[in-house]
């Protein structure tokens, strides 16, 4: 079984799953009721029988049940089940979720969901933040081509089961009552931008809506009318003017504080916020829920020229309504995502910004001055999204810093948002990628022998010209390994810094993430993990965390040799040449004491030097504690591959001999 934190994945086998979201029992506890939901490519349900729960228990095609709940040994699980053959082809992601009865998630104890197949469990998420939300995605199965994955997810909703199915397109009722305070509570991650000209139409992108202004606002059903001309807008001396545009929702120029209201239908979906502003003091904006009260804040600050755009969810159910706060001269306009500035080459701007691409998976190099006043304090963050995004979930965030950047992130193939969210000046330029392989590199051969370790080795550091790549770094960035490459693994080594946050992938061919290698809170990490090269093109390594790192990409003749007693305190690779033997491996626990009931996680498997797919590798242990077990070799080569979360011994024993 693969335990799994927050936002980790692992393959499941393609066959029926069981899931079980399980807490202690405990006087008092809520209890929490769980849920299916069928998702299509939009990453909403095709219509209200795509929700699975306990008052609707099985979904029409099949493939998907509620079984029930059960209890024993001081546990309570809700069981649900999804048979991975049988989904319908439109199914794309089930997302698994559940709602905390009469209390918070922060109330339940001893939160986790368990995935298990032919009665094996394959996959474990331990819930360790929630507080005060009373609905909670727990995380997602999901296609990759023919496979399947499962993703632990980990966001509440303050606002109940009904407020987040909403989110997912549902209007059937729930066992659990009408919402509480539905919306409130939810804030979207989005980002800003800069004016631009509106592209050519694009069949993929939502089509605006048609409107014409009346008095600052628009009114459905017209032609849409330039703005130039139009009624001219409200507007206060000395407001400040934007370039016009054909297809705005809103335009509003004022001084002082005041409420702007969109009263056309805008459909549920994304819209963009642009503001300008200009002179001394503050300028503060925020959505408002149908509560009239403040709900995401969009733009706070006294920088004394603003030019930037946000990106809001419409609900599609009541009309967007904005409210300003500030003594200043201000304009704000509400604009379809189809005005965003396109994406193409390079962009060099300051400020929020929301940028479309359309192009095929790219490279996107950032580099950002600093901001916060020339101090170089300023913060940076970047996420993508598709032009139809739901609710929050829908935004990938792939750089979040503060000073200085420069970073390589991947796009996915467009139509795609980039959505910027700072207050300084930044660039970003698109880079191609190299999809035409090489020649295959002369094998490594493996070792004609091999020598018994010192008592504490450190990794075998290969000589220079067996490193394929080697980079050092901060913050978020996409390494290339970009020399011949052939179908096969090879070794990644990891160092990180002290910040405790270091998360490493591997990415497909349209830049998705694919394998977790590397996700650890370890303050100076340092780990090897096997990667497998793809046939088709280069291996490409996607890396998350604030602190400085050092990437080594090696041959697997480069793993630490194993024969007699090697120790090792984290994730490792290494070969074994012998005969059949038995090998002896001790975990002492994350704190390495060894003590019985230390916790931690150790997972042992070995592999061929010649693995092609990642799923082939053969489990030998998992477990969460400290603990020692005797695991059977076949003849050698093999790879050996450790996942450990602190110390552990492994020991080659030869088997007894008979007459």
């Amino acid at each position: 079984m693969v335990n799994i934190i927050k936002g980790g994945n692992t393959t499941v086998p393609v066959q029926p799953v069981r899931i079980a979201v399980c807490h202690r029992q405990q006087p008092g506890a809520p209890a929490v009721n769980a849920y299916l939901l069928l998702l299509d490519a939009r990453g909403r349900v095709r219509g209200d029988a795509d929700l699975v729960f306990r008052n609707q228990p099985q979904h029409p095609s099949g493939a998907a049940h509620h079984l029930g709940p059960s209890e024993g040994g001081g546990q309570r699980a809700d069981w649900l089940e999804v048979d991975l053959r049988r989904l319908e082809p439109s199914v794309e992601r089930v997302v698994i979720a559940g709602s905390a009865d009469g209390g918070t998630f922060g109330a339940v104890p001893g939160l986790y969901v368990q995935l298990t197949a032919d009665d094996a469990a394959v996959a474990e998420y331990r819930v360790e933040d929630a507080s005060t939300e009373t609905a909670f995605v727990l995380g997602e199965l999901y296609r990759r081509g023919e496979r399947w994955k499962f993703r632990a997810v980990g966001q509440g909703y303050d606002s109940g089961p009904a407020g987040m199915a909403a989110d997912f397109g549902i209007a059937a009722a729930f066992p659990d009552g009408p919402p509480r305070n539905a919306g409130a509570g939810e804030r979207t991650p989005i980002a800003p931008a800069v004016s631009a000209a509106p592209s050519a139409p694009d069949p993929r992108w939502p089509k605006p809506i048609t409107v014409s202004k009346v008095r600052g606002a628009v009114v459905p059903g017209t032609a849409a009318v330039p703005a130039s001309s139009a009624a001219a807008p409200a507007s206060a001396p000395g407001a400040v003017v934007l370039p016009p545009v054909a297809d705005a929702y809103l335009e509003h120029s004022g001084r002082g504080n005041d409420i702007l209201t969109v009263e056309a239908p805008l459909p549920a979906g994304p819209v963009i916020i642009e503001v300008a502003v200009d002179g001394e003091g503050d300028f503060i904006l925020y959505t408002v829920n149908k509560a009239d009260r403040e709900d995401e804040l969009l733009f706070s600050t006294r920088e004394p020229v603003l030019r930037g755009r946000r990106l809001v969810i419409a609900s599609g159910k009541r009309p967007l309504r904005l409210k300003v706060m500030s003594g200043r001269a201000w304009t704000v306009r509400v604009l379809p995502v189809t005005a965003a500035q396109p994406l193409t080459d390079r962009i060099e701007t300051r400020g929020a910004e929301v940028l479309r691409y359309d192009g095929p998976p790219a490279d996107l190099r950032i580099r950002y001055d600093g901001g916060g006043g020339g101090k170089g304090k300023g913060h940076f963050a970047l996420y993508t999204a598709r032009p139809e995004p739901a609710h929050r979930f829908d935004h990938e965030l792939h750089v979040s810093e503060s000073g200085r950047v420069k970073t390589t992130i991947p796009l996915n193939e467009g139509p795609l948002l980039v959505l910027v969210e700072t207050n300084g000046g930044w660039s970003a330029e698109l880079g191609g990628r190299k999809e035409q392989p090489g020649p295959a590199p002369a094998a490594v051969p493996a070792p004609a022998h091999v020598q018994a370790p010192a008592p504490a080795p450190q990794p075998v550091r290969a000589p220079a010209t067996d490193v394929l790549l080697e980079r050092s770094g901060r913050g978020y960035n996409v390494l290339t390994v970009e020399a011949p490459f052939r179908c096969g693994p090879l070794i990644v080594e990891a160092r990180a810094g002290d910040d405790g946050y270091f998360v490493m992938y591997t990415l497909d061919r349209v830049n998705e993430d694919e394998e977790l290698l590397f996700n650890t809170t370890q303050p100076g990490f340092h780990g090897r993990a096997l990667a497998v090269t793809p046939a088709d093109r280069p291996l490409r390594l996607k890396i998350e965390t604030d602190d400085e790192w050092t990437v080594r990409v090696l041959p697997v003749g480069a793993a630490l040799p194993l024969a007699g007693p090697v120790r090792g305190a984290g994730p490792e690779v290494m070969h074994y040449t012998g005969p059949i033997a038995d090998l002896n491996v001790r975990y002492l626990g994350e704190d390495g004491s060894g003590a019985r009931g230390a916790t931690g996680w150790f997972a042992l498997w070995k592999a061929s030097p010649d693995l092609a797919d990642f799923d082939d590798r053969d489990l030998l242990v998992n477990e969460t504690k400290a603990a020692e077990a005797t695991v059977p070799l076949t003849e050698g080569p093999l790879l050996i591959l450790v996942e450990a979360e602190g110390p552990w011994t492994a020991e080659v024993r030869g088997l007894p001999q008979y007459p």
